[in-house]
């Protein structure tokens, strides 16, 4: 009986063991997925050219948002290969925009100088209309970044800049155009005008459940009446500042 019982407590300890094994393991992986965290002075700061705008760091590069420091709460997302900032009005979970940064591959080796050089896409997310809208543009650009201890650089021109809706519907962007502000490179500053135009039309509003009545109050401007075929379309012009030095 004594042999049964020692046996029984043995293997019950070596479950508990393996258990608790399998939970740090877990944890672990889950730590490794992304870290979190909001407003913090090493990576949320007052744009120092205009204050009432606020640079967001994320990985090797800072993005600037024409949002003040006072309005927004920055939430940063550092995953496995990028860094996401969700950018919302002061507490709320109204989201204004996003951004976010590729990190270097794993596998990057360093030359000697312990300089990493690699491509990076850079993406920007920003509300059409109003406060009230739930239509986004997401831009993209290809950037060549060398990185070292404490430093970082944009080597050259993006090799592509793009644009797509996000994923709200099928709808359309028209008259799209991207162009780089600087002319000499390497830069620790880089600028991209984006420009285009989204259009809704009645069809693709009423699949995405938006009416001609919620379109109009999200700050588009409309044509065709409510109870027939109807557009609604909003230009867009922004620019994205991107740097690598505070």
């Amino acid at each position: 009986m004594k042999k049964i019982i020692l046996g029984s407590v043995l293997l019950v300890s070596v479950l508990f063991l393996n258990y608790n094994i399998v939970e740090a393991s877990e944890n672990e992986s889950n730590q490794n997925m992304y870290s979190y965290q909001k407003n913090s002075e090493s990576t949320v700061r007052k744009n120092q050219e205009d204050l009432n705008k606020t640079d967001i760091k994320l990985n090797n590069l800072i993005i600037t948002s024409e949002h003040s420091i006072e309005t927004i709460d920055v939430e940063l997302l550092d995953t496995e290969d990028k860094v996401i900032a969700n950018v919302y009005s002061k507490g709320t979970s109204e989201l204004i925009e996003s951004f976010s940064e590729e990190k270097a591959p794993n596998n990057l080796i360093q030359n000697r100088a312990k300089t990493s050089t690699y491509n990076s896409t850079v993406s920007a997310r920003y509300r059409i209309g109003n406060s009230k809208s739930k239509i986004y543009v997401i831009s993209y650009a290809n950037v060549n970044i060398s990185a070292g201890s404490g430093w970082a650089q944009i080597n050259k021109k993006p090799s592509k800049i793009w644009q797509s809706p996000d994923s709200s519907g099928s709808w359309v962007l028209k008259n799209k155009n991207q162009s780089v502000r600087n002319t000499k490179f390497p830069t620790t500053s880089l600028g991209l005008n984006i420009q285009g135009l989204v259009e809704i039309s009645s069809n693709v509003g009423t699949d995405m459940g938006l009416s001609f009545e919620v379109m109009k109050g999200m700050g588009f401007n409309m044509s065709g009446k409510s109870q027939n075929t109807w557009y609604a379309r909003q230009n867009y012009n922004s620019t994205v500042y991107i740097k690598t030095m505070w």
